[in-house]
């Protein structure tokens, strides 16, 4: 899974090429808590994460393979569970 994010001295700026991407691989469900997401990209891989709103409202998404979810405005990732390929 890949997800997209902006540091802290980028909020502000438009979404670009070249924003920080962290990368999730293999199966497993690492303890993680990412700021200001704006897309997740399931890839290769299926499996689930959750997610808090802007207004605390907390959501799971379950994914396929090959899927993009983009959030507008941005999330805060609380957890990823990458089950396979």
């Amino acid at each position: 899974m890949f997800i997209r994010s902006l540091p802290n001295q980028d909020r502000s700026r438009a979404n670009r090429s070249g924003d920080p991407k962290v990368c999730f691989a293999g199966d497993g469900a690492p303890a993680v808590t990412i700021y200001d997401v704006y897309t997740v990209d399931s890839g290769n891989n299926s499996g689930k994460f959750t997610y808090l709103t802007q207004s605390g409202a907390g959501y799971t998404s379950t994914t396929p393979s090959w899927y993009s979810w983009t959030f507008s405005p941005r999330v805060q990732l609380t957890g990823i569970n990458i089950t396979g390929h």
